[in-house]
């Protein structure tokens, strides 16, 4: 469902520290229960402004706690989807309060998935990705990537699997996957 078909209210989450005092701009939110099966789709839609960006990850860690990730994971899935609201916000829109930030995930065979989606201005990533040299240090000084490059190096670093694509319709679209432990997974 398309985040402007969402009800235009906050429902509440029993259990969820993150997400009880949400702010006043976080639109429309659309949550299943706590450990969603596969493919159920839970969304957070928020204003594009830089202290909501930890209320966009409170809620994807507290559903990736929920899904059996443990603390390392959990850690490195809040930092990719921070660098990833950021750069919404900086490069996509230019700035806070220019648009909104729709955060989603889902349990989709054994990945814990996120996606982040603006209207935003369309970004191509694959010229400000680093090299696997300068990635990894062995040529060339990092300083010199491309605006954004050193961000995704990150979240590429952080997650099982990065994808980036831009639809005229549905905006930018990041899909980031991190594998659940076998034991967890459904």
């Amino acid at each position: 469902m398309p985040w402007w078909d969402l009800p235009m209210h906050v429902p509440q989450r029993p259990s969820s520290a993150h997400l009880q005092h949400q702010p006043q701009d976080c639109i429309s939110s659309h949550f299943q229960t706590p450990n969603s099966t596969m493919n159920e789709l839970n969304v957070l839609t928020s204003n594009g402004r830089f202290e909501n960006i930890k209320f966009i990850c409170g809620f994807i860690a507290d559903a990736a706690e929920k899904n059996g990730l443990d603390e390392s994971a959990r850690f490195q899935i809040e930092l990719a989807c921070d660098e990833a609201c950021t750069n919404v916000i900086e490069h996509a829109y230019g700035g806070e309060d220019l648009g909104d930030i729709e955060a989603s995930w889902r349990v989709e065979n054994g990945y814990f998935v996120v996606t982040i989606r603006d209207n935003g201005s369309p970004f191509d990533p694959k010229p400000a990705m680093p090299s696997q040299d300068t990635a990894n240090g062995s040529s060339g000084p990092l300083q010199e990537l491309k605006v954004g490059g050193l961000g995704l190096h990150f979240m590429h670093k952080l997650m099982d699997e990065v994808d980036f694509t831009f639809d005229r319709q549905k905006g930018n679209i990041l899909v980031m996957k991190k594998r659940i432990p076998t034991e967890k997974a459904t």
